[in-house]
């Protein structure tokens, strides 16, 4: 898949800390987040910032809930436990893991209001209805395209992202996704509020196989 790992990574910098390489055990990152202190630092410098492709034109400010943070901690690790005791096993493999945090953060909408600043151009309303002179249609739509997708989604794609590059660093072949992919399931996410841990398992299983 042509991914948008590219920009994925001027957003953060790097690649998920793990301590040690790809396709690794469980005892980097993921067993780090199980720790409350190690999961608000790690999930809230995610969540506060938004992604280098939001904010090309237009600058963005995130607001979150820093007990939102807490109740995903929470979360996760409960479903952690779930899967010791349904499993017979302390250490689930990186699948269950990232549907685990995907399905802690999805739950807990962690940011609760973000505001783009106006570009050089205009704001996004201004540039959208045309009222910009020497921008043409094309791209003005190219320009809005991902800052729109992102304001009606940044909760659902802010989570997915987290967890796939949680995935991402376990996997020896790690595949990327594309922006269609990435719609498919903020919108999934989105329609569907009950989803189980295991459902979310296998959508990473999948997309890595």
């Amino acid at each position: 898949m042509q991914g948008l790992f590219l920009w994925q990574k001027s957003w953060l910098a790097g690649n998920p800390a793990v301590d040690s390489p790809q396709g690794c055990d469980m005892n980097g990152v993921f067993k780090s987040l199980e720790d409350e202190k190690f999961f608000f630092d790690y999930v809230t410098a995610h969540f506060e910032k938004a992604p280098a492709a939001a904010i090309q034109d237009f600058p963005c400010k995130h607001t979150i809930d820093k007990e939102r943070v807490i109740f995903a901690h929470g979360e996760y690790n409960q479903n952690i436990k779930q899967y010791a005791v349904l499993l017979d096993s302390e250490n689930p493999d990186h699948y269950k893991r990232a549907g685990a945090m995907l399905h802690a953060l999805y739950k807990s909408d962690i940011v609760t209001n973000i505001e783009f600043e106006a570009s050089p151009w205009g704001t996004i309303e201004q540039v959208e209805t045309g009222e910009v002179l020497g921008l043409s249609y094309g791209d003005s739509q190219q320009m809005i395209r991902f800052p729109m997708f992102y304001e009606a989604f940044h909760n659902q794609m802010l989570a997915f992202d987290l967890s796939y590059r949680l995935c991402w660093a376990y996997e020896p072949k790690p595949r990327e996704y594309d922006f269609g992919y990435l719609y498919n399931v903020c919108h999934y996410l989105t329609k569907n509020r009950d989803l189980t841990v295991d459902s979310l398992s296998m959508l990473f299983r999948s997309l890595m196989h």
